[in-house]
């Protein structure tokens, strides 16, 4: 029990390293809504595969290798569709031009100038 726990733990760690090397993805500023949420999903994933009895390994390396597959997919997408990169992970825009910022786009965005400080 214990040593099939410890191998799973070792196992999703190096599949975490794994997935992260493959994002690209060095700081946490670089992450997207898309990374925020697989990072959740993979946690639970983790969690429930080193943890529960019921899951086996090849689950778990099914269900990280899907779940990488399309990670890596929506992101390939976002690139090459930049509509659909806009409607899936937002469109930047300028707020502080000239060091002056743009009220319309702070509202439109729900910002505040607090927000800009922090």
């Amino acid at each position: 029990m214990a040593g099939e726990m410890a191998f799973k733990l070792v196992v999703v760690f190096f599949l975490l390293w794994a997935i992260t090397l493959l994002t690209g993805k060095k700081e946490i500023s670089q992450l997207t809504p898309l990374d925020f949420f697989t990072s959740l999903v993979l946690s639970e994933l983790a969690g429930e595969a080193i943890y529960d009895d019921k899951v086996k390994l090849y689950h778990m390396l099914l269900a990280f290798g899907l779940w990488t597959f399309l990670t890596v997919l929506f992101e390939k997408l976002t690139i090459r569709f930049v509509k659909f990169g806009y409607a899936a992970e937002g469109k930047a825009c300028l707020l502080i031009d000239d060091g002056r910022g743009n009220r319309k786009l702070m509202k439109r965005n729900n910002v505040d100038f607090k927000q800009l400080l922090g």
